[in-house]
């Protein structure tokens, strides 16, 4: 399974408390891009793309696993899904993500807000494009929805005959 969304989305608590139902392991991918560099998110995009690809890369691999993930590429989301992956979407308003973070992390500096814009527009057209939309096996907007709601929901679409 993999929990999918922009960073504030709560794919952290989720999982959290999936992990807690579950034995399968659990890989976040963030937590990856730091393990890479030595406790440290990079500046420069291009090395987080990179961490990104390689995680992912492996995780397609896997079998039995709760990966949590803020990127896939089109490409990708195709692939985790033609390989089975049950992939689970968590979404909110580009104001609420960045009011999660800013409260989670701190004030953030004018560049980071321009860059968090552009990556909420680029994630808003990837996740609503016909051909990739079908692919997300659960929908869940996290302003609605608790993390204890979204966690059963997702009980029980994993319990679900398909």
């Amino acid at each position: 399974m993999i929990l999918f969304g922009l960073s504030g989305s709560g794919k952290s608590t989720v999982g959290t408390l999936l992990k807690k139902r579950y034995e399968f392991p659990v890989l976040e991918a963030d937590d990856d891009v730091e393990l890479r560099y030595n406790g440290v998110w990079p500046a420069e995009e291009h090395l987080i793309d990179a961490s990104f690809e390689e995680t992912n890369l492996r995780v397609l691999e896997m079998q039995h696993v709760f990966y949590i993930t803020s990127w896939l590429e089109k490409d990708r989301i195709r692939e985790f899904s033609a390989r089975g992956f049950q992939i689970i979407l968590l979404v909110a308003s580009l104001e609420e993500l960045l009011r999660r973070r800013q409260a989670r992390d701190g004030a953030y500096p004018p560049a980071l807000v321009q860059r968090a814009k552009k990556n909420y527009r680029i994630f808003r057209d990837t996740i609503q494009e016909p051909m990739i939309s079908p692919l997300f096996a659960l929908t869940l907007d996290m302003l609605k929805t608790s993390p204890e709601q979204a966690v059963q929901r997702i009980l029980d679409l994993l319990q679900s005959p398909e």
